[in-house]
């Protein structure tokens, strides 16, 4: 899309950002060079202040008949241009009720200067077609059933340096029957051994990684054509290796610059699963033996009668998370996540999180508050509002939402400290 005109954007550009702000329609954003290598990660840095930056930003730019999220999520996808940087997302309303449907976002550096802003207004369903807000339960109501349902799980936060105790699940209640919205999808984890054999030279070079292309997602090398790699930007901090078949196959390999080591592989095209993806980590991401907790997200078995399955329309995919672990206690984030198709057993997307630091050796679980205590001090601080959930299952999303009541995001920005039971502040981490 063209350039904006300065009479139509300079308001933005000179008041709110900077001279260096480029539009183009809806988004604008800081070109890289002028924050990614300059300015500090949002870590540490005074969450509340460039929250309030981000809501006033928000309410002078798109108006105040929105709802805004209730606090700001960080993005940490390494070698990308949002990496570090804290994301507050807004969504248009129906009955002074929010709609999952995204309608925007505002990212944000650690300064509180504006670096990305994305708006794009949904459809909204008719009037009759949705949940009448007058008839659901009380929210009080809803409460027991979100407080019953709530689970807390123990990690190692690093970026604290504590153990703490966070949401385990994130309930939502069904507003006019108050009892529990079934979620499209199950998860499942266990503890799992890895011994992994991996090196750097799988991505030395082309040839190299046309070898795993081959081997370790079952690609068909002939049919594929290497199109395009960004070697020659010598400022970017990833190179971007792509390949290109005929029938809208391709393949992307994004590498840190620097250390050469794998950040993203996103398949297209692409149609026992769990062993696949251990057998991935094992090969081609991690060096030496470890103990990992391992999540699984697959669908549910009973899905509603809206998700089309007829032969080929349904897109299902399992997703599997490896949590690093010390003596039975997992990190916060995972380290490794694979997703597998349903159908074919092949790996299609793989991402690592090069930035996951393992717990001291010498944690334990004695002489922590346990899982009880840590929900009770939880549920002091949490408050549920109510909005119009769009349901997802797999590649489908439902044509109308559900009126359900869930916990503010705000709410869930916190985890309980794993020794006194203080509350402590959490970040909510960010995924498209």
């Amino acid at each position: 899309m063209p350039e904006c005109s300065e009479e139509k954007c300079g308001a933005v550009t000179k008041d709110v950002i900077s001279s260096s702000v480029k539009h183009t329609g809806d988004y604008f954003f800081v070109p890289k060079e002028t924050y990614f290598l300059l300015l500090p990660s949002l870590v540490g840095a005074t969450e509340k202040a460039v929250y309030q930056k981000a809501v006033s930003f928000i309410r002078e730019q798109v108006g105040v008949d929105i709802a805004v999220s209730t606090a700001g999520y960080l993005s940490t996808q390494s070698g990308t241009a949002t990496d570090h940087l804290m994301v507050v997302p807004f969504y248009q309303t129906q009955n002074d009720v929010p709609l999952s449907k995204k309608m925007g976002e505002v990212m944000l550096d650690a300064n509180g200067q504006v670096v990305m802003f994305i708006q794009k207004k949904q459809k909204l369903p008719a009037g009759t077609e949705v949940a009448d807000p007058k008839k659901a339960v009380t929210a009080d109501q809803a409460m027991k059933e979100w407080e019953e349902a709530l689970t807390m799980e123990l990690v190692y936060d690093q970026e604290i340096g504590k153990l703490v105790y966070v949401p385990g699940n994130e309930p939502k209640i069904d507003s006019l029957t108050g009892k529990i919205a079934p979620d499209m999808y199950v998860e499942a984890k266990e503890e799992r051994k890895i011994k992994g054999a991996a090196t750097k030279d799988i991505w030395k070079d082309q040839k190299s990684m046309e070898k795993m292309l081959g081997e370790g997602l079952h690609l068909t090398l002939n049919r594929l054509r290497y199109d395009f790699v960004n070697e020659n930007d010598k400022k970017a901090d990833v190179s971007v290796h792509e390949w290109k078949a005929v029938a809208n196959e391709s393949v992307k390999i994004t590498l840190d610059r620097k250390t050469r080591t794998l950040l993203r592989i996103e398949v297209e095209g692409q149609a026992e699963s769990k062993r696949a993806a251990q057998q991935f980590v094992e090969r081609y991401l991690h060096a030496g033996e470890q103990a990992f907790a391992l999540k699984t997200t697959s669908l549910a078995e009973h899905l509603p009668a809206w998700v089309d399955q007829a032969q080929g329309r349904l897109q299902p995919k399992y997703r599997y998370d490896f949590y690093p672990e010390v003596n039975g206690i997992p990190v916060k984030s995972a380290a490794y996540t694979i997703e597998v198709d349903a159908k074919k057993g092949n790996v299609v997307f793989a991402q690592v999180n090069d930035s996951v630091a393992l717990p001291p050796s010498q944690v334990s679980k004695q002489g922590l508050i346990g899982e009880k205590s840590a929900k009770e001090a939880f549920l002091k601080q949490v408050k549920l509002h109510s909005y119009y959930w769009y349901a997802k299952a797999a590649n489908q999303t439902a044509e109308l939402p559900q009126l359900v009541y869930a916990a503010t995001e705000d709410s869930l920005s916190h985890a309980v400290d794993a020794h006194n039971g203080d509350l402590l502040d959490s970040w909510l981490a960010w995924e498209e």
